[in-house]
């Protein structure tokens, strides 16, 4: 066993060996286990609830502008 095989033995393995155990619970809980849903499934029911919300409101918003240009427009004609 050579000098750095022995340093790495002694200080890095039991570090490196406890980072690789967060990070796979870290995955595991961004990605859900077990069929339980995980924070990126809710993020993205988050994403699409957002944007539905936004189109919803986006027409609304569309339709009384419409209905204020129609009516505008028959005012005005009645001028005429």
């Amino acid at each position: 066993m050579t000098e750095d095989e022995k340093m790495y033995e002694l200080i890095c393995k039991d570090r490196f060996d406890n980072m690789e155990k967060l990070q796979n619970e870290t995955l595991s809980l961004l990605r859900g286990r077990n069929g339980d849903p995980g924070v990126l499934d809710d993020v993205r029911a988050l994403k699409n609830a957002h944007r539905k919300i936004v189109a919803t409101v986006i027409f609304v918003a569309s339709a009384f502008l419409l209905q204020a240009i129609h009516a505008t427009w028959v005012w005005a004609a009645g001028f005429f």
